[in-house]
């Protein structure tokens, strides 16, 4: 099990590469991913903080960037997809830390 962090308001990037059998997907082959984590969804079809990238074999999430975040720990869901598997594979389990980051301004 993964464990993320969403720093609150900040773009920091999450990757999760996509394993098969220890090596990664084929690329290309994954068509969608999402993942869930408390009351949030992220869906790379939609305008979120989300992305596959190199090749759609990595899960690429910009986590503190979603709206709304309240500080805590949240259990997440990967579901992945590809045109074989339309209704998702559930790919992995992450815990995500949600944090505040402080600045000076």
């Amino acid at each position: 099990m993964a464990t993320l962090y969403a720093w609150v308001g900040r773009a920091n990037r999450q990757r999760l590469q996509l394993l098969q059998d220890g090596s990664s997907v084929t690329s290309g082959a994954v068509t969608r991913a999402v993942f869930k984590f408390g009351d949030y969804c992220l869906d790379t079809d939609e305008a979120d903080p989300i992305a596959l990238v190199d090749g759609a074999t990595v899960v690429e999430m910009q986590l503190g960037l979603v709206s709304g975040l309240r500080r805590g720990t949240i259990p997440g869901k990967l579901t992945i997809y590809d045109n074989i598997n339309t209704d998702g594979i559930a790919w992995g389990d992450s815990l995500v830390v949600v944090e505040p980051w402080d600045v000076c301004v």
